[in-house]
């Protein structure tokens, strides 16, 4: 799907329901990795400035999972217009996906790609492994001394030098 093609079935989704979202600028974000979709609220906490997606979202994945995302993000808006207060996935939020028809307000934690593979999405950007058993020993989501430096740094399990895998 393309971002015009987001944009417009938001507007949709919206009129249907009859929320004006007009003010809230909808884009892509190529920087969103491990998030789908977020909704941006300004620093005062009691104003949307945005809708944001992932680029390779829209780019890799099918369009009901596109679309699943939408209405997702949608909820927490329209949740938001109606009570002018964030609710995370609390009671209200899930109200709200059922009253727009999304069966599942969780958060996904996999993507459906059009090749038809389902691929867990990583869970953060850098992964530390020991080199002797291969086993995950950390995760980093930012640079820190074990990402720069692995050679300085050896697993507990058995004691042998880490590796650093960048995710992204």
């Amino acid at each position: 799907m393309t971002i015009t093609e987001v944009r417009a079935y938001c507007e949709e989704v919206a009129d249907r329901f009859g929320f004006d979202i007009s003010d809230y600028p909808i884009i892509e974000n190529k920087r969103l990795k491990t998030t789908l979709g977020q909704v941006r609220f300004r620093q005062d906490m009691f104003e949307i400035q945005q809708i944001e997606f992932a680029s390779f979202l829209l780019a890799e994945a099918t369009d009901r999972c596109v679309k699943e995302t939408i209405l997702h993000e949608l909820a927490h808006v329209f949740v938001f217009l109606e009570t002018y207060e964030r609710h995370g996935h609390d009671a209200e939020f899930k109200a709200m996906c059922a009253r727009i028809g999304l069966e599942d307000a969780r958060s996904f934690g996999s993507v459906e790609y059009k090749n038809q593979i389902e691929v867990e999405k990583p869970k953060s950007k850098y992964s530390i492994y020991c080199t002797k058993c291969g086993k995950l020993v950390a995760a980093r989501h930012r640079r820190c001394p074990v990402v720069d430096r692995p050679e300085d740094f050896t697993a507990n399990c058995c004691g042998a030098p880490v590796k650093c895998i960048m995710n992204w």
